[in-house]
Parts: structure tokens; sequence; C-alpha cells
């Protein structure tokens, strides 16, 4: 098959010389952006060549050998969906929108896709367990006949008695009345989520895409989606089934209350007996989805509510509904190595990529190949480089070697566009050429275009490449900023968040963060979920951030349309997260713990629902406010050569005493060797936590918090062990704590329940 030479708009400009396109290109590339390579082209041809905003951040590996330019020109628009529009002496390189029309076409279907066979997977697994129902409730029958222990039970209610030769009381197994109604209750709560979900069309669950919620309900607000026409049919079965189940089960005994407030314990009794009582006839009901990825193999979160008329929750439960990429099926063969290179055969080749000397140094320096997994020990050089994003790509290393090595063993030119999830400081090895083959006939991540004459390679998800594509002038930004205040500041890091997407849905910056960048990695800048709040941060105008942090509060309706928005994915958005100010709990973590396990929210009446509060939107009389609150936090001083990766560079209080708590336990230490030993320098900064709260009526707010790290290169140094006074005390605090709770806090990880 040949490939269309060139891909060309030709404009109203016939009266003009038209450039010769045909004179050959002799030119070798490593990854660099469209912006860049094109511009180098234009200089080496001398013919005008140019990229727009929409192709210019695409990032191409090119190898070419006496070519006809108009032969690159048209394959570089193939890879990157794009397509040349003359304008006088000037080519310019535009994004092609009947292909991109075409591209989102096919990634929405995908999508779609997903989310049918996810919920024929649903009632798959359903239909399963009412298959295996009956076998479970034999199996509890013949261990309930078995047993001595169950004389004198009545109605289903199994009485323990004492057993055993000393007389020492047993717990009897339950009844099969009571396994068969326990079952039956949790198929009736699996058919609810399944009945609700199945009338929603799977076109309608696929717009939900990363990060986003979205609530349908019986009767829907402006800012639901309706329920399908079968729910309420749905829902009356489920209320009916239910209370029959209850009215089988005997009463269960409260937990013990001792040590909570009243006001914890009455939450208590009211999530069990929301659980455990017949319910009211349901005035209304939502089905709540959320999503991180949407349409990958996480699927979704699925949330249900009930409420009563006077809008009380009467009921609640959650489930998930999977999004598998296929239903199993093996992938067909495709372009790249034969039946006898597949991985696994005792026959496979391994033709080894030649890597260059910074390529071959990074990889060996990784965390975990380096002999220090806290550590990145490259050369200043090379150290200097991966701090310049711009001049040298972050897919300019080992990645460019593998597709150009590639290209070499089956001798053809290439012309590739490689999205950022490629690679990037990820924890990587070094390949064969028949790896590569064969991740391009997977097609997972990178893909081969049909060409006989060239070794064309796409993005194999060209939307989802371009949406997460990192803006390495931004990157490098914020780099810079790292070199020059050791740590960068807020302002910095939510002026990268302006014109960067969210790391954590693909690409190579979340690898930077926990790298090479101090302070920005999740959990130290910023909480899981809350790239929306930095960048509303950074949509702030100077002047308005100076009144936010001066304590001014502002009304959402005066902040300007970008602000707006920011401020609407962050209160529907996936991360939503309603408080009700003015309830008293002595233990707020606890509470809120209790209460989102019971009911899947915060609270037991609509107000903790953001789509019930605020109906329409944002409220224009709600107002944003910031609070401040300032911590020391500590960060280790090592040799240029020898920098500790970036997730080690803010030490707060809680990630000292976790650190010390892992060395202190035996066991834990053996189980984790990478644990750093005592710090010998550390630099004492200052940590400003700064808390912004989202307030749509004056009882119910949303919170975020975002951090702010200053650290002067001229400040005293100390050893862990001689920190000052109040630090020392907040980690013995901090320490005291978690011996308690049985939590840490892992630097760049947020809270984790100890090992």
């Amino acid at each position: 098959m040949s490939f269309l030479p060139l891909l060309l708009v030709i404009c109203n400009y016939s009266t003009r010389v038209v450039p010769d396109t045909t004179v050959h290109v002799t030119y070798t590339t490593r990854a660099a952006r469209a912006s860049v390579v094109i511009g180098d082209l234009s200089k080496l041809t001398k013919i005008k060549l140019e990229t727009t905003p929409q192709t210019g951040n695409e990032v191409l590996i090119i190898s070419v050998n006496d070519v006809p330019l108009a032969e690159v020109m048209g394959r570089v628009a193939a890879v990157t969906s794009g397509l040349w529009k003359q304008d006088g002496s000037v080519y310019r390189l535009i994004a092609d929108p009947k292909q991109r029309a075409i591209e989102e076409k096919a990634d929405f279907e995908e999508r779609v896709g997903r989310v049918a066979r996810g919920i024929k997977t649903l009632e798959s697994n359903y239909k399963k367990k009412v298959g295996a129902f009956n076998e479970t409730v034999l199996k509890a029958k013949a261990a309930f006949d078995k047993s001595t222990t169950h004389k004198g039970a009545t109605n289903g209610v199994v009485a323990a008695v004492p057993s055993g030769a000393a007389g020492t009381p047993t717990k009897a197994p339950p009844s099969p009345a009571l396994v068969s109604a326990r079952l039956n209750l949790t198929l009736s709560n699996d058919e609810l989520i399944l009945g609700l979900v199945k009338g929603i069309s799977p076109a309608s669950l696929a717009e939900i895409r990363q990060r986003e919620r979205r609530v349908f309900s019986t009767s829907p607000t402006r800012v639901q989606r309706a329920l399908g026409p079968e729910s309420v049919d749905v829902i009356n079965r489920f209320v009916q089934r239910h209370n029959e189940l209850i009215s089988t089960l005997p009463t269960v005994p409260l937990p013990s209350m001792a040590g909570l407030s009243p006001e914890d314990a009455a939450t208590v009794i009211r999530a069990r007996r929301m659980r455990t009582s017949r319910l009211e006839d349901a005035y209304k009901a939502l089905l709540v989805m959320t999503t991180r990825s949407a349409g990958d193999e996480n699927g979704f979160g699925a949330l249900v509510h009930l409420y009563d008329s006077k809008g009380n929750l009467i009921f609640s439960i959650t489930g998930t509904v999977p999004a598998p990429a296929s239903d199993g099926d093996s992938p067909e063969d495709g372009p790249g190595q034969d039946e006898s290179d597949k991985p696994g055969d005792a026959k496979k080749k391994e033709t080894p990529i030649e890597y260059s000397p910074d390529s071959k140094a990074l990889l060996t320096a990784m965390p975990g190949r380096s002999g220090n997994p806290n550590r990145l020990k490259v050369s200043p050089e090379l150290r200097r480089m991966l701090f310049q994003p711009v001049q040298y790509d972050p897919l300019s290393y080992a990645e460019t070697d593998e597709i150009l090595g590639f290209a070499k063993f089956v001798n053809k030119p290439v012309i590739a566009n490689i999205p950022d999830s490629y690679g990037g400081l990820g924890d990587q090895e070094e390949c064969s050429v028949e790896d590569i083959g064969q991740q391009l006939k997977d097609g997972d991540v990178i893909s081969l275009l049909p060409d006989d004459s060239f070794v064309l390679i796409k993005p194999s998800e060209p939307v989802r490449s371009r949406n997460v594509r990192a803006d390495r002038t931004a990157l490098g930004n914020l780099m810079r900023a790292a070199q020059e205040k050791l740590i960068p500041s807020l302002d910095d890091f939510a002026e990268f968040a302006v014109e960067s997407p969210d790391p954590s849905l693909g690409g190579f910056v979340d690898n930077y963060f926990n790298i090479l960048i101090p302070g920005c990695s999740t959990g130290v800048a910023y909480d899981m979920d809350d790239w929306d709040v930095l960048r509303f941060f950074g949509h702030c105008s100077t002047e308005l951030r100076s009144q936010l942090l001066s304590g001014t509060k502002i009304a959402i309706g005066s902040l300007a349309s970008t602000q707006r928005e920011d401020v609407e994915r962050i209160i529907y958005g996936s991360n939503a997260d309603i408080e009700l100010e003015g309830t008293v709990h002595a233990d707020k973590a606890f509470y809120a713990g209790m209460l989102r396990s019971a009911t899947g929210s915060n609270g037991f009446d609509f107000r903790s629902e953001v789509t019930e509060v605020a109906p329409n939107g944002p409220p224009a009389d709600g107002v944003v406010e910031f609070q401040l609150h300032h911590l020391p936090f500590a960060s280790p001083i090592a040799e240029e050569t020898d920098p500790y990766l970036a997730t080690w560079d803010v030490l707060r209080a809680e990630d000292i005493a976790s650190l010390q708590l892992l060395r202190q336990d035996k066991e834990e230490s053996a189980d984790n060797p990478d644990t750093p030993p005592p710090f010998a320098k550390l630099r004492i900064g200052d940590q400003c936590e700064v808390t912004i709260s989202f307030h749509l009526t004056p009882q119910v707010v949303t919170r975020a918090e975002l951090r702010d790290h200053r650290i002067s290169s001229n400040s005293a140094i100390f050893s862990e062990k001689n920190l000052p006074l109040e630090f020392q005390r907040q980690i013995a605090a901090s320490l005291d704590n978690m011996l308690k709770d049985g939590t840490m806090s892992i630097p760049g990880n947020g809270q984790v329940i100890k090992p």
C-alpha cells in the first residue's frame, strides 16, 4: 500500500509561486514537539513550514534519508491527525477536522462499548449469585444440622448454648432461614443497582468523563438527569422485597457505645437502623455515578439514595459497574512479529536496542535499579537536561532509542507521534526490538499505520493522547522554579495546573513530581482529585488571591466566568464532599468515616447531596473563603549527584513520625528495607495550609486543601535528632496519634493504614 504523498488544502493563491516540496530531505531527530521538528525541516529545506496550537504540541520522532519533503509532510499529517494548508508561501500544519471528528466518534463508541459490556458483566455476576444461592443455603443447613448448639432455636433465630468438655459457650452456626434472608437482602440490593443502571443508556453513562460525577433522579433538578422509565417500578419492588426480608431477621444488638459522645452514639444508632428497619415509601431516588477514569477497566462507582417526602435519607447502598476493555477474546495478530516471536516462546529472538549513553544512565539510575531506591543518581549534565523539558523532551531518552532501533531493524524510515503515556521516567527496563514489535502489534499505547515504505506510528488512543499531553513550556517553568527556590511555590504549581492536564489521568508528569520536582506530588501540595482546585487558584488574579489570602470572603456570583467554571467542576465533580456546618462531634474523623460507610455521604438528608443543595448550578450568593494555617516542614540535603527523590523533599511532622515508627518496628523494617535512615542534614521551611471553602448555603460547605512550601537555601541546618523543639513536639504528637489509631503518613501518599 502506498501512502498519499501530501495532504494539502490549496488556498486561493494560484498567482503566487508554489514552494517545491519535491526537495529531498535527510533528517533525524529525537523526540521533540512538532513545532520544533517542523521548524527544523523548514530551516533545512528553506520552505516555510509552520504548526498551529492544535498540532504544535504533538511529539514527533523522525528519521529519514533522502526522502522527498512532500512524502515526509504527508506522513507527519497522518500521524498527527492533521493536514497541510497553504497560505501563500507558507505551509501550515493544522488539525484535520474530519479525521479528528472520526477519532472522537470512535473514542466515544469505544467507551459506549465498554459501558455496555460492564452492564452485561454486572447482570452476569448477579445471575451467578442467584445460581449459587441454593448451594450456599444447603451448606448452611448441613452445618446447622450437624451442630449440637442450635437446640432451642426458634423462628430461625439461633440460640447459643454451652457445649464442649468444659461447658464453654459456643456460638451456633446461623440457621438456614437466617442465611437465606441475609443472602436475599444482598441480592435485593444488587438487583436495585442493576435495575436502575440498566434503565440508563450506555451512551449516557459513557458521557461521564474522567473525574466527573453524574446524578440520575426520579424527579431531576436542572443539574441532574432522569432515571429510566422503569425506575419507579424497580424501586417499589425493592422496597416491598426489603421490608419482607427485614421482617424475618432477628434483632441484632447494637455495638458498644463506650467512649462515644452522645452525638456520635446517636449517629451510629441511626445509621444501623437505616439498614435494618422497614422502609417507608420512597419519595425520591438518586443514582449517583462517579468515575476517576471514565470508560476504563475501573468502571464506575454507583450509589443509590432513597429519600422520604421530608428529604430525609431512608436508605443508601453502594456498588460498582465495571467497564472492561473487551470480552476477554485474544487479540488478533497484527503487524510486528510472527508467531515464533510471541512472548514466552522458547525460540523468541532478542535483538538488543542500542541505547544512547544518556538513556542507559537514566535507566540504571531509576529507583529500584540504582542501589538506592530513595535517590536518583545521575550526572550533573544529565540532571541539567532533565530540568529542561523544552529543549530535551521527556520522551527523547530510552523511548526514542526504542522507536529508532525498531525502524533500523526493519530497515525503513520512521515518522512517529508518541503519546506521553509511552514513557518518561517510569520504572522502565531495557527492551528488545521484538518487545517493541509486540507493543506495536498489541496496540495498547502505540500502533502502526499501514504503509509499505515507512514505519508510521501513532498513539493508539489519539483523543486521549491529546487530552493528557503535558505542556512542555509550563513544565519547564515549574522545574526552573524548583531549581531557583528549592521547592516551587503554590503560585508556580497553580500556573502549571492552568496550562497542563491532571497528571494522574495519564502521561509521565506524575513521575516527574515524585522523582524530580519537590513539593508537587499528590498528598504534598494537593490531595487526590483536587487538580481543579489548583486550577481555580491559578485562574485567580493576583488581586483576587491577595483578597482571599487576607481573609476576605468573595461571592461566587462575582467571580469571572473561568473561575465559576472551575467552581462548578469542583462542587459537582467526583470528589464532591459536602459538610454540614454547626454539627458537634468529639471525633470528626470517626464521624465522617462512619457516616460515609453507612450512607455513602456525609449526612442523613438531602443537604449531603450537592445537586439537591445547588439544583441550578453554583449559587451566586454562595461564597469562597480561604483560611491559612502554618506548620514547619523539613527538607533533606544531599549531594548534587545523589539527591533524594522529590517525594522526600517535603517532610512534615507526621511524615517523620511515620519513618521513625517504621524504623522502630523490626518486622516492619525487614518488610520495608527502602526506609531511609535518620537524615543527617535537614533544612526547615514553612508550610502554609490553604483551606479553600465553598459555602453553598450558610450550613452547607465543601472544602479542599492546598499547601504552599517556602524554604531558604540559607536556612539553618539540623539533623533529624536535633530538630527545633516545637517541631519535635509535633513529631511526638503525630507518633502518639499513629500508635493510637493505627495509621501513618507516607510522604507523597497521604494517610495509609499501618501495615
